[in-house]
């Protein structure tokens, strides 16, 4: 992939962008992969996960994309998973939001892309039960294309 040029504004940002790009490539599991990144807008990525042999959800295959600001790493990614692409699972809800505590408040600007993936992968291996969230139909409804990140998440267990 050819270097990106990026305007002044935001270069810290798109920096660390770039830099976990080149990670991304290089580190990340087979199970993960980058979709066709647009060249003309770093600030969304499209990761597709296959889930892992041996769990549940052996031989599916979900897409979670990433939208970063000029913020970036010190305000976390917006994550979610792509609708028609959701896993079932009690912490995800059917229109892709997660409940995962690293993606909000449990964020810390040293986690990479790659880490956040990983610990997405953990939180469906670890299920036991396919099963939607508690309220997934009145969750999802109200909040079809908006923010995760503007949901008040109560964390209940681990994952």
């Amino acid at each position: 992939m050819a270097q990106i040029d990026f305007p002044a504004s935001g270069l810290s940002g798109a920096s660390r962008i770039n830099h976990e790009l080149k990670y991304f490539i290089n580190s990340a599991p087979a199970h993960i992969n980058l979709e066709n990144l647009d060249d003309s807008n770093i600030f969304k990525w499209t990761v597709n996960m296959n889930g892992i042999q041996g769990t549940m959800y052996e031989g599916e295959k979900f897409k979670l994309q990433f939208e970063f600001t000029d913020n970036y790493p010190q305000v976390s990614p917006i994550v979610k998973f792509v609708s028609g692409h959701v896993p079932v699972h009690p912490h995800i809800y059917s229109n892709g939001h997660i409940c995962l505590e690293i993606l909000y408040a449990g964020y810390r600007p040293e986690m990479t892309i790659v880490y956040i993936c990983l610990c997405v992968t953990q939180m469906l291996n670890k299920n036991k039960n396919k099963v939607v969230p508690r309220g997934d139909s009145y969750y999802s409804l109200r909040r079809v294309d908006r923010n995760p990140k503007n949901t008040s998440w109560i964390y209940e267990d681990e994952y």
